[in-house]
């Protein structure tokens, strides 16, 4: 499961994210991956930004893993409302990520003319050593897709820990009922008490 999510602008540090869902390693572990670009172009006719240029620049990609109390934690923010902080560590590099709540001007057309509304927003941001940083804002029907990733993301790992551990033990069963049985010893009159079994 992949949601991309695009948001270049005519000032060239926009950014792209991309929330994924995947099954990796030797024994298939769900996980879940944010990626993130930064802008490298704008073309002002159409309006469109462009991303082509940064996918060799090491500096303008960012890739990380999310625990799954981490992608709870993201949920509780988009629902309270309280930011979220998280520190990564990985070799030598050290990430930053935030999830911070503010509030969008929404303008409508309405019958008697333009209404604006505050709607809810939030600001997504990944700093790695303190320099490279990614900015991405998320408007609220964005924040509902990530939501929605996050929660079957923590259904999945959950149901798969489940599953692991319900093998594991079947697995310890099936090795124990393999073992011989212990000999019972001759009951004899030098027999020392601690054999006794009870």
């Amino acid at each position: 499961m992949k949601y991309r999510i695009y948001k270049p602008n005519p000032r060239n540090n926009g950014c792209a994210g991309t929330v994924d869902i995947a099954q990796v390693g030797k024994d298939m572990k769900t996980s879940l991956f944010i990626s993130m670009i930064q802008q490298s172009g704008w073309d002002d006719q159409k309006k469109t930004g462009s991303f082509a240029a940064s996918r060799d620049d090491a500096s303008k990609n960012i890739n990380f893993k999310l625990s799954v109390a981490e992608a709870g934690e993201i949920i509780s923010s988009f629902q309270t409302r309280i930011p979220f902080v998280a520190f990564h560590k990985f070799n030598e590099d050290t990430t930053v990520i935030r999830l911070t709540p503010w509030d969008k001007i929404r303008k409508v057309k309405e019958k008697d003319g333009e209404a604006t509304y505050k709607t809810p927003a939030w600001g997504f941001s990944v700093t790695r050593n303190g320099s490279d940083t990614f900015k991405l804002p998320l408007e609220a029907g964005e924040a509902e897709v990530v939501k929605i990733i996050l929660k079957q993301f923590i259904e999945d790992a959950l149901f798969e820990e489940s599953q692991n551990q319900s093998i594991e033990k079947a697995k310890q069963s099936s090795d124990s009922a393999k073992k011989p049985a212990p000999k019972a010893k001759e009951n004899t009159a030098d027999q020392d008490e601690d054999d006794v079994p009870f």
